[in-house]
């Protein structure tokens, strides 16, 4: 519940304990989150069509150009769309419309319009509650359990574990001072970097370097040649269903 809190344990002293203390901290504040695409999408009813529909405009310029536009107008449109995409708060939302379509059961047992409801919710709790494990699997990064066999409970707890290393709430300076706020942490971590990472070094020259190993003229026209389309497309094909390739992929 309070994820953003942290435990620093003290140093004995005299004691065979170690003291703990723990800081409920504030919730950080959230930048723009980057677009993930979700799998559990592609089995809604609108995707096939909405990509195709996109795919589908004339984008003037070369096929690169052309790919990488139809991708952004995609993104936006899967944003628009799929605004709402955890499907957490939904299936909460049917399990309290389920909750009173069988109460009113209890006094029209017979009534099959109820019955119907009934069916038809039951329906939409069940894709909703496969939806969740994909988003939360797909959250939490694990990769070797199968869908189908209801963990989310495991699944929520990896998101929670992944969130905490993900995340570092404090720094501390060399004369022992602790930075806690989000803005002592950058400006420290910054800090600490130019150290020995902002040093310009002279860059020597690619013509007096001396390599023992070079190229042969095969190799050379190797890397030169262009590249098929069969092997685009296996390239693609062999990365993980649950992964997308970033920008200097």
């Amino acid at each position: 519940m309070f994820i953003q809190s942290y435990a620093h344990f003290h140093n004995p002293g005299v004691s065979d304990h170690s003291p703990v203390s723990v800081a409920l901290a504030a919730p950080l504040s959230k930048d723009s989150k980057p677009f993930k695409f979700l799998n559990f999408w592609t089995n809604d009813c609108r995707f096939l069509g909405l990509v195709r529909r996109v795919w589908e405009q004339i984008v003037v310029g070369n096929p690169l150009e052309s790919v990488l536009s139809k991708l952004r107008n995609l993104k936006k449109e899967l944003k628009c769309t799929f605004r709402k995409s955890n499907p957490s708060s939904l299936k909460e939302a049917i399990r309290r419309e389920l909750e009173v379509i069988q109460s009113k059961q209890l006094q029209c047992p017979l009534d099959p319009d109820l019955f119907q409801q009934e069916k038809h919710c039951i329906g939409r709790l069940q894709k909703v509650a496969t939806e969740e494990e994909s988003f939360l699997r797909q959250k939490s990064r694990i990769n070797w359990l199968k869908l189908g066999d209801s963990n989310n409970k495991f699944f929520h707890r990896a998101v929670i574990a992944l969130h905490h290393r993900n995340h570092i709430d404090r720094l501390q300076h060399l004369d022992g001072r602790w930075a806690c706020n989000q803005e002592e942490v950058r400006t420290l971590a910054v800090e600490h970097f130019k150290g020995f990472l902002g040093q310009k070094s002279p860059i020597p020259s690619v013509n007096n370097l001396d390599y023992t190993k070079k190229l042969t003229v095969g190799q050379k026209a190797t890397m030169g040649r262009s590249i098929t389309d069969e092997e685009i497309k296996g390239a693609f094909w062999a990365l993980n269903p649950d992964k997308a390739p970033g920008p200097k992929s």
